[in-house]
């Protein structure tokens, strides 16, 4: 939603371009279908924390009719802890506090984005660099490859190249920025996993077992 938010505010920066009108079209079209898909989500998951003892019926009826029977106690388990995290949306204080902490993790996302933009020879506003950061992560939530490669580095490139940005640069700066945002993390999810002493082809048989059981 606050990427949604990130579009309207600074679409001006956009549509007042020569020649982008095709690419103000692609925005307008993602922003409607991303306003229609998140905000919907965004209503189920506030009733399903304000009534979290009907949303688990519903969901053990669905998951009854829908999912085979070997699969359904994980299934009903899964469902369980996801309705008992939907619990903070039940309280407006908790509510508030994640819409705008929400808000300052994505500005320090932006200002990555600024920081990295240094170490190139173009130079946008930082209200552009809202726009492409909303832009760019509603079209990660399209079902990709591990990591978002290709669905975020296409529209950034693409952004750029509308703002005048030569290609290859554009193509260079969304490249290492998506480095930049993709590996520190899972440099650090990895040093995690092996602090935690799990072994990956260990996890992986147990995965199996418990599919099988």
């Amino acid at each position: 939603v606050i990427m949604i938010g990130f579009i309207i505010l600074n679409l001006s920066e956009v549509t007042t371009l020569p020649g982008a009108v095709v690419f103000t079209k692609t925005i307008h079209i993602v922003t409607l279908w991303g306003s229609v898909i998140f905000i919907s989500a965004l209503i189920i998951f506030l009733l399903a924390a304000v009534y979290p003892e009907k949303t688990q019926k519903i969901l053990f009826l669905v998951i009854g009719k829908t999912i085979p029977k070997k699969w359904r106690g994980k299934t009903q388990a899964i469902s369980q802890k996801f309705i008992k995290g939907l619990c903070s949306l039940s309280s407006p204080i908790d509510l508030i506090i994640i819409f705008f902490v929400s808000i300052v993790i994505w500005l320090l996302e932006t200002g990555f984005y600024w920081f990295i933009m240094h170490a190139f020879p173009f130079r946008v506003s930082f209200l552009t660099l809202m726009l492409m950061n909303g832009f760019l992560n509603l079209f990660t939530a399209i079902p990709s490859s591990p990591g978002y490669i290709g669905t975020f580095d296409a529209p950034g490139i693409a952004m750029l190249t509308v703002f005048g940005v030569n290609p290859e640069i554009s193509a260079s700066y969304t490249l290492l920025l998506h480095a930049a945002l993709w590996l520190p993390i899972t440099i650090v999810g990895a040093l995690f996993f092996s602090k935690a002493g799990l072994d990956w082809s260990k996890e992986i048989d147990r995965a199996n077992v418990g599919r099988e059981s």
